[in-house]
C-alpha cells in the first residue's frame, strides 16, 4: 500500500516522539543484590574553630537512626563539577542546598543506636545493598532522650569556657558526599567520620559569659543561645559528614 507524504511525516514524528519519550525517562540501574560494610567514627577537634576557640571535648554522643546511600549528585558538590560538554549549559542540573533529587536508592541501614563519638569505631555490616555508584547519602539522626550531646571546654584569649548542651530535635542531612562503587562480591566498605569542630565551628563561646555555671563549673547551654543555635546549624552541614571508601 502507497503511503501518502502526510502519513510518512507522521509516521517520522511518532517515531520521533517514542525515542525522545525512552531518552528521557527514568533509567533504573538493574543493580545485582550485593552487600555493604560502614564503619562510624567521630572526629575530634585538632585545630581551632573558624571563630578562634580551642575545643577540648570530654564527651559527645549521637543517636543515629539510618544511613541511606543514593545515585544522586551530592549537595555540596554538583555545583563545583564540569559541565557535560555534550548537554550545553541549559541542559546541565545543578544541586544546590534545598535542591537535592536523590535518584536510585543503592543501600540503606537502620541504626538505632547511641554513638559514641569519642569512643572506637563502630562497624556496621552486611547491609543490603545493589550494585553501582553511590554519589551521596542519608545521615539521620532522631532522638531518644537527645539527638545529640557534647561537653567539653572552650578556650580563647585567655577566656576558658566550660559547656554542655544537648539538641532533641530530629535530623535529616541529605545530600552528603559519598562517592564509591558498590561491588558484586560485598567487598565495599565505607566510613563515615563525624567532623566535631564542624559541628561548633561557629560557636561564640564568649556569648555564655553571663550564663551562670553549676555546680560543678559547667554551663548548660541555654535554648535559643548562639551556642546553642550554631551547633543546630552544624549538625545540619552535610559538610561534617565524611565519607570515605
Amino acid at each position: 500500500m502507497r503511503r501518502s507524504k502526510a502519513q510518512g511525516a507522521a509516521l517520522i514524528t511518532g517515531a520521533f516522539a517514542l525515542v525522545t519519550v525512552f531518552q528521557c525517562g527514568p533509567v533504573a540501574t538493574g543493580g545485582a543484590r550485593t552487600s555493604v560494610t560502614a564503619v562510624l567514627r567521630g572526629l575530634a577537634p585538632s585545630a581551632p574553630t573558624s571563630l578562634g576557640w580551642t575545643l577540648s571535648l570530654e564527651s559527645a554522643s549521637a543517636q543515629v537512626e539510618s544511613l541511606r546511600w543514593f545515585e544522586g549528585e551530592p549537595v555540596f558538590e554538583a555545583r563545583a563539577r564540569p559541565a557535560n560538554p555534550l548537554a550545553g549549559s541549559w541542559g546541565v542540573a545543578h544541586a544546590h542546598p534545598g535542591h537535592y533529587t536523590p535518584g536510585e536508592a543503592l543501600a540503606d541501614v537502620t541504626v538505632r543506636r547511641s554513638l559514641d563519638l569519642l569512643g572506637g569505631p563502630v562497624t556496621l555490616g552486611p547491609i543490603a545493598a545493589v550494585t553501582g555508584v553511590a554519589n551521596s547519602a542519608t545521615v539521620s539522626l532522631r532522638p531518644a532522650d537527645a539527638t545529640v550531646r557534647l561537653q567539653g571546654t572552650a578556650v580563647r584569649e585567655g577566656v576558658t569556657v566550660r559547656f554542655r548542651v544537648a539538641l532533641r530535635e530530629p535530623f535529616d542531612v541529605e545530600g552528603v558526599p559519598a562517592r564509591g562503587e558498590i561491588l558484586a562480591d560485598g567487598s565495599t566498605g565505607f566510613e563515615c567520620a563525624v567532623d566535631l569542630r564542624e559541628w561548633l565551628d561557629r560557636a561564640d563561646f564568649g556569648a555564655l559569659a553571663a550564663t551562670p555555671a553549676g555546680a560543678d563549673g559547667v554551663i548548660d547551654v541555654p535554648e535559643g543561645s548562639q551556642v546553642r543555635n550554631a551547633l543546630f546549624r552544624g549538625v545540619s552541614n552535610g559538610a561534617a559528614y565524611r565519607f570515605t571508601v
